[in-house]
């Protein structure tokens, strides 16, 4: 009578581990789920993983075309609409950027140009104003080290180089100065034109940014809503009901995980049931040959 009866508490015993075990893990995974609700996927409708993916790519992208393309739930139909509107304000941007950059790019070849024009006109200065000037001081430095001459002689000669020098410096402050005139003025005008083409294409691409981004922190803050609605939905029934089935491996495809780390519970969960069984059959088969020998 006593064997009977531990039989029957080595039993219970073991269902009750059993039960707990499933409780226990709805709890680890309810725990999982609130700090990364992707970890699971749902095939119902409160399915968020499409979302979580559709999220990712606008984000690392930032290309919200693959929400605009991509279905969605019905309860989500606005947040669809709002990712076309999104797709073409970031559309529309990337056009003014182009053009931005297509204006910039304009604008650098004339300062080029306009660079390339006032090194000839200097280059010709210079040889017309300064090397000149430069050639008679040289022959001077040669006349200076004349030991033949006389100390006035070389004296005159130094005052001559030195009014020479004052020259050259003039010459040469002049062009630094006055840089902009050794430009045409048709270069110019091209210049100017350049400038004022780059400050408009600018001022437009970055208009057009600012809606882009405006657009986006709308949808961004309408997906929080309706993903929060989403996830509300979700409780700790839900994985009471995952685990169970986890336990007795009879799972559905209806949650699915969805994450490594649930994977890797869930093994355990698996593992872990498959000995706890094996356990208590032990337990039975041995009781039922102890009985079968009384």
């Amino acid at each position: 009578m006593w064997r009977t009866t531990l039989l029957k508490f080595s039993v219970m015993r073991y269902v009750l581990v059993f039960i707990s075990k499933i409780i226990f893990f709805s709890v680890i995974y309810l725990g999982i789920f609130l700090v990364t609700p992707d970890a699971f996927r749902f095939s119902s409708d409160y399915n968020i993983a499409p979302l979580s993916s559709y999220w990712s790519t606008f984000y690392d992208t930032d290309d919200p075309s693959s929400i605009a393309m991509n279905g969605v739930p019905d309860d989500l139909e606005s947040f669809r609409v709002q990712a076309v509107a999104l797709e073409k304000a970031y559309t529309a941007w990337q056009a003014r950027e182009t053009e931005r950059r297509s204006a910039e790019e304009a604008y650098y070849a004339i300062m080029q140009e306009l660079s390339a024009e006032a090194d000839r006109n200097t280059e010709e200065y210079k040889n017309r104003n300064i090397a000149p000037l430069e050639r008679e001081v040289a022959i001077i430095q040669q006349k200076i080290a004349d030991v033949s001459l006389s100390p006035d002689e070389k004296i005159n000669l130094l005052e001559i180089s030195q009014r020479l020098n004052g020259e050259i410096v003039r010459h040469y402050d002049f062009i630094i100065k006055n840089r902009t005139s050794f430009t045409s003025d048709p270069q110019h005008a091209k210049a100017e034109a350049a400038v004022a083409e780059l400050s408009r294409a600018s001022q437009v691409a970055t208009e057009a940014h600012n809606i882009f981004r405006s657009e986006r922190s709308t949808l961004a803050s309408n997906f929080k809503q309706a993903r929060d609605k989403i996830i509300s939905k979700v409780g700790w029934a839900d994985f009471l009901y995952f685990s169970a089935c986890v336990s007795t491996t009879t799972t559905f495809g209806d949650i699915v995980a969805n994450n490594t780390l649930v994977r890797i519970f869930v093994a355990c969960q698996i593992f872990s049931g498959i000995i706890i069984v094996s356990l208590m059959l032990n337990a039975i088969s041995g009781a039922n040959a102890f009985r079968s020998k009384n």
